[in-house]
């Protein structure tokens, strides 16, 4: 995950990039699979944000409220919402979601592991589509489940691929 530096006073388009450290790391950009994927996992998650009383949202950044952040492709926060002025969730999130894109080396979503940990997220899903998996990343493992959880979450990985409205087909 190598960044560029960014430059003083200048316009940063955070629906292109990330900032982690000062430096901006460009985001892939997705397509219909990923943005089906996307939807289908926020489709999954909204019955728990109901009843939690949380919000999940797609390319929702948190922020480190330092001038850093990170995109996910869906962020699930509770109970409270505290934003910056941007509108970047302030961390931690309870939960966020990485879906890998086509080109993407997924050694980069695992990399994105210890930001979330850095900023005390205690909950990092990683979807893969290529492969039709899920993984929990948690602080010392990653785990390649049939099953995503929290503390009070729990959905089979095999829901994430087998929707009609998904755009995913992995059979």
């Amino acid at each position: 995950m190598a960044t560029q530096p960014v430059e003083s006073g200048r316009h940063i388009d955070d629906s292109r990039f990330e900032c982690v450290n000062g430096g901006l790391l460009e985001r892939p950009m997705p397509g219909k699979e990923h943005a089906g994927l996307q939807e289908r996992v926020r489709e999954l998650l909204r019955p728990f944000a109901a009843e939690l009383g949380g919000t999940v949202l797609s390319e929702w950044s948190i922020s480190d409220g330092k001038g850093n952040w990170l995109t996910p492709d869906v962020t699930f926060s509770y109970p409270e919402v505290k934003t910056t002025r941007r509108g970047h969730l302030v961390v931690p999130a309870y939960l966020v979601v990485e879906i890998r894109s086509v080109d993407q080396p997924i050694k980069d979503l695992f990399g994105k592991r210890e930001g979330y940990r850095a900023w005390a997220v205690p909950y990092y899903w990683l979807i893969d589509p290529i492969e039709s998996a899920g993984y929990e990343c948690l602080p010392n493992l990653l785990l390649c489940a049939e099953k995503l959880t929290t503390d009070r979450i729990e959905i089979a990985v095999s829901q994430f691929f087998h929707s009609p409205n998904s755009g995913v087909d992995s059979e």
